[in-house]
């Protein structure tokens, strides 16, 4: 959504999309989508209008988790740093087991 965006208003464009993210029901949500919309006449945004706040059909206790960032990519993240360190990891073999020790589950 933000790469729709022009460079200059992506940071702005951004915090304000926090601000769906974090209302406490649909109907803030979607005052905070108009004013996001009002503010930078984005019509490009139009089409999320309904996949942005779809958390909010889930129970509330369950927000928390669904608004956390890309947790694949950060469980990812740590096999890159580790593969970079030691550059490279040498054989196929050991690579693979570089991989499932470290996204093992403790």
């Amino acid at each position: 959504m933000l790469n729709n965006q022009p460079k200059s208003v992506q940071p702005k464009v951004g915090s304000d999309l926090y601000y769906i993210r974090q209302a406490g029901t649909r109907q803030g949500g979607d005052k905070a989508f108009d004013h996001l919309q009002k503010k930078y006449k984005a019509k490009s945004l139009n089409w999320d209008r309904e996949v942005l706040p779809t958390f909010y059909g889930f129970p509330a206790e369950h927000w928390v988790h669904l608004r956390t960032t890309n947790l694949i990519g950060s469980s990812f993240a740590i096999i890159r740093m580790r593969h970079r360190r030691t550059k490279g990891s040498g054989t196929r073999r050991i690579g693979l087991a570089m991989v499932f020790k470290l996204a093992e589950l403790p």
